[in-house]
């Protein structure tokens, strides 16, 4: 658990950066940067002061959904309002976006919704934690194949 509080808002911070990078209004006015910065400041405070490091990090990690989803549907409103030409499949940073859209939307609902599938409805906590392996590793796959396609794909929309 002090391993996972502490890298939560080192993570926000990083995909802040890459949609700094690569949305051009984000870029243009540094929201990215100032996202990311603010989201290590505001997790790092809940860290040590709201919870402790021992315990599980929720707050936290609800906020960072909400932040990255929200960053994830701006970055598709931009993508969508920026050329009537572009191809969106073969475009990486519109499945990357993708990605983070489907992992931390499914994060948001499984963390919120935890505690009372658990112990309302009594849903093993094993089928939970498969659940969620499940979506991590449906994640990490899609990142890889991404990455090895990235070559394959052409660079629409690059600034």
């Amino acid at each position: 658990m002090p391993v996972y509080g502490a890298f939560g808002p080192i993570q926000l911070l990083l995909i802040a950066l890459y949609f700094n990078y690569s949305v051009q209004y984000f870029r243009r006015a540094r929201i990215g940067i100032y996202v990311g910065v603010i989201g290590l400041i505001l997790g790092y405070g809940n860290y040590f002061f709201i919870q402790t490091p021992y315990n599980f990090n929720n707050y936290f990690l609800l906020l960072e959904s909400i932040i990255v989803v929200s960053m994830c549907l701006f970055s598709f409103y931009a993508m969508l309002q920026s050329d009537d030409d572009m191809r969106l499949r073969q475009n990486p940073h519109f499945w990357i976006t993708a990605i983070f859209l489907f992992f931390w939307t499914v994060t948001f609902m499984f963390w919120g919704l935890y505690g009372f599938l658990s112990q309302e409805l009594g849903v093993n906590t094993l089928k939970l934690h498969m659940f969620l392996l499940i979506v991590n590793v449906c994640t990490y796959v899609g990142f890889g194949v991404v990455f090895l396609l990235y070559n394959k794909m052409q660079i629409i929309h690059e600034q």
